[in-house]
């Protein structure tokens, strides 16, 4: 295990996993925590052995949900600063089966006229994945995400290429193989990184 600071000057702690790969226990604000964080992951205990009644969202985000989520590092990264920015300020001090859905309506429309849609959206899915694993280790009975829906805002309209955009396209390209590579992305539909594959 080990504790890396970035370059934010958080602290991101590291722990190997049974199988001897290294993974993200989470992103702290002293390297304390994050070593502590990383002792814990590397135990391998699981949330509902760290649970205790009457844990806030906090403690047990920050101290269970984190630390143990088996997660890439930067979804980790997008989670914890997703909570600290969004969620910590307004649910954090609530005991974790204090929060209701009228709470994370409430959060979710007031991040949705503060911030976005997008974000608010982010807010509820990671709210759903916290509870979502203390409704498997039976530790809330239901999830209060559970029925609160976040509108997702219309997308922009797709506008195809017309064939003279298209042929400008082309022309801007510098070799032949680059061009036939957009003839091939154009008539398929597919993304760059699917192609690339």
């Amino acid at each position: 295990m080990s504790a890396e600071q970035k370059n934010n000057g958080r602290w991101l702690a590291r722990y190997r996993d049974s199988d001897g790969k290294r993974r993200s226990a989470g992103v702290f604000d002293t390297r304390a925590e994050a070593e502590e964080a990383a002792d814990w992951a590397e135990s391998g205990k699981s949330a509902s052995d760290s649970y205790t009644p009457g844990m806030t969202l906090r403690e047990y985000v920050r101290g269970v949900w984190l630390p143990q989520s088996d997660l890439h590092p930067s979804t980790v990264q997008d989670y914890e600063s997703l909570f600290r920015l969004h969620i910590e300020s307004v649910l954090g001090s609530k005991q974790v089966n204090a929060v209701s859905s009228g709470d994370i309506r409430r959060l979710c429309k007031d991040t949705s006229n503060r911030k976005s849609k997008h974000r608010a959206v982010k807010v509820k899915a990671m709210l759903g994945s916290v509870y979502r694993t203390l409704v498997e280790d039976e530790i809330v009975d239901v999830s209060p995400t559970r029925g609160v829906i976040v509108k997702v805002p219309d997308s922009k309209p797709f506008r195809p290429l017309e064939k003279e955009e298209f042929a400008l396209v082309l022309s801007a390209l510098p070799s032949d193989q680059t061009k036939l590579f957009a003839k091939f992305l154009i008539s398929t539909g597919m993304r760059f990184g699917e192609a690339a594959e």
